[in-house]
């Protein structure tokens, strides 16, 4: 991950996942990534779209389809709905470390 971006291993299937340096992201269910495929920071990716290897997402909007087109500049509730839901699969996870349940 460089500047933001989370660089996508090769075919992987996403399920909810968000940028692995704090960056929020959304991820929808069922998203296939191409190999080198670049997802930057603060975008939402509907779920089952393809993104095909080699795209680069640009941050702020909303990525769709198969294979994956940007459709709109995300709005500020769309963007605060991204900061609230990374903060929530973090306090989820830590609940889960600290309770094994």
């Amino acid at each position: 991950m460089q500047n933001g971006a989370y660089d996508a291993p090769d075919g992987k299937t996403a399920d909810n996942h968000f940028n692995p340096g704090g960056h929020p992201l959304v991820i929808g269910n069922e998203v296939t990534v191409g190999d080198g495929a670049i997802i930057r920071s603060q975008v939402m990716v509907a779920a089952g779209s393809l993104v095909l290897s080699g795209k680069d997402l640009d941050s702020d909007f909303l990525w769709i389809g198969s294979p994956v087109k940007r459709m709109h500049v995300l709005k500020d509730s769309e963007l605060e709905y991204l900061f609230f839901s990374a903060q929530h699969y973090v306090d989820l996870k830590n609940n889960h470390m600290a309770t094994g349940s």
